[in-house]
């Protein structure tokens, strides 16, 4: 019953994707999904994943070489699937 009470259709809602903005080395993201969360990391070539993220609070620097991967989150919702910025983007 609790359930259905938040999740129309006992179906958990979805975090949309976040969406990246690269300006030089600056990089800003966003997400469409009201009230998500996001975060970030930075990898340089040949990095995997790390378990923790930064929390985005406004646009950050990224150097070139640095591939930005982003990820949207809302308290109830599933976790957006990880944005990987394009290859070359931030050269």
């Amino acid at each position: 019953e609790f359930v259905a009470s938040i999740w129309p259709g006992g179906v958990q809602p979805e975090t949309a994707a976040p969406v990246m903005v690269r300006d030089g080395e600056e990089v800003s993201l966003s997400c469409s999904t009201e009230g998500a969360s996001l975060g970030y990391q930075l990898l340089a070539p040949g990095d995997s994943l790390a378990p923790a993220w930064s929390v985005y609070t406004g646009p950050f620097a990224a150097p070139a070489g640095r591939q930005v991967v982003a990820v949207a989150h809302r308290l109830g919702f599933v976790p957006s699937t990880p944005v990987y910025e394009e290859q070359g983007s931030g050269q």
